[in-house]
């Protein structure tokens, strides 16, 4: 299911009529190697390459991860822990965390300026 106004894709359980993943939809709309899904049952983030939709890492972030923010050059990919009020920074490159930062409660939504310089 779709939420192009928001610019993420929910993955939709529908044994159980549930959403159990977002992912972010990179902006602006052009082809991408990657996409990123939160797990927050695993508290672990899963990179799938879109050209042949296998997962080809898994990266474990904080607890409860919600949600997820790439920047425009695709370098960081910056992931929200709602348990832990964090927000994981991913380099894109190796797929492991280069940086933890505290934030204020439960933080659940994360947002890229156009030029990448912030989060």
């Amino acid at each position: 299911m779709s939420y192009a106004a928001h610019k993420r894709l929910a993955v939709f359980e529908r044994r159980v009529s549930t959403v159990f993943a977002w992912m972010a939809l990179a902006i602006p709309a052009q082809a991408q190697t990657h996409a990123y899904i939160v797990n927050t049952g695993s508290n672990s983030v899963s990179v799938i390459d879109t050209t042949s939709n296998t997962v080809v890492a898994t990266v474990s972030v904080g607890g409860s991860p919600l949600e997820v923010a790439i920047t425009p050059d695709g370098t960081r990919v910056y992931v929200t822990n709602g348990n832990d009020n964090t927000v994981s920074v991913v380099d894109a490159a190796s797929n492991t965390v280069v940086a933890t930062v505290r934030v204020g409660a439960l933080p659940f939504g994360v947002a890229i300026t156009p030029d990448g310089t912030r989060a």
